[in-house]
């Protein structure tokens, strides 16, 4: 008999524990703001990707709805690219793929340089070219995240970027 009371208390630790650390994380997700990209529609990373513009770059209302509509056509056409890079394809395939992201990244590059203005451009450059060191240098070192000093502009950028 105590043998089975000493098995339910233990049981029932175990449950809380586990209870509380999912309570946790769904906190911390709450806090970090919400839903992480693959969680949300092709739409909703558009429009996060145009008020991110609107705040960093300083767009106006009609330069806010072409950025959102050039992102949504990127990210529609990335969607079966990206598909393709995470499953298990070829290597020649995959290299399809990432020069087809490429491609299509450069076409959004083009149609939002089409719209901004000369300040806007420059600072859209240098972001880019942030964001370019950045890779460079975590592809070179093969460091994760956690020895890379990051700020809240960084990650809007990954987030962004990763459209």
């Amino acid at each position: 008999m105590k043998k089975l009371i000493v098995m339910l208390a233990v049981c029932l630790g175990v449950n809380t524990t586990v209870n509380a650390q999912e309570m946790q994380k769904a906190s911390e997700k709450a806090q970090k703001g919400g839903m992480k990209r693959q969680d949300l529609t092709p739409e909703q990373r558009a429009e996060k990707g145009a008020k991110w513009a609107e705040k960093t770059l300083g767009l106006n209302a009609d330069q806010k709805s072409k950025w959102q509509a050039a992102a949504l056509t990127r990210i529609q056409a990335n969607a079966p690219h990206r598909d393709v890079m995470r499953g298990q394809a070829a290597k020649e395939e995959k290299q399809k793929s990432r020069e087809a992201i490429k491609g299509n990244m450069q076409t959004f590059d083009t149609t939002v340089s089409g719209f901004l203005t000369p300040e806007q451009k420059t600072k859209w450059d240098q972001i880019k070219q942030k964001r370019k060191e950045a890779h460079k240098m975590k592809k070179e070192n093969k460091v994760g995240k956690a020895d890379k000093v990051t700020t809240d502009e960084d990650h809007e950028l990954k987030d962004v970027d990763q459209e």
